[in-house]
């Protein structure tokens, strides 16, 4: 999914998410669908991100839920 995302690859991207995906950044960004995520993320990555040192704090798992929470 990363390698899709930071290759410019959105479509491979989009196979990673589902079609009723809730998708929070921040406390201001929600998003609800596969389509929503690629257009802001390309805008983010495009504007406003510089990646250094990325590192997981948080990864939860269920059976229909997938929280992470990264160090950027």
């Amino acid at each position: 999914m990363e390698a899709a995302a930071f290759s410019g690859n959105w479509e491979n991207f989009k196979t990673f998410l589902a079609d009723d995906i809730y998708y929070f950044v921040g406390n201001k960004t929600e998003l609800r669908s596969p389509q929503a995520i690629v257009d802001y993320l390309v805008q983010f990555l495009s504007k406003e991100l510089a990646i250094y040192n990325l590192e997981f704090l948080i990864a939860y798992e269920n059976e229909d839920k997938v929280v992470t929470e990264l160090s950027a």
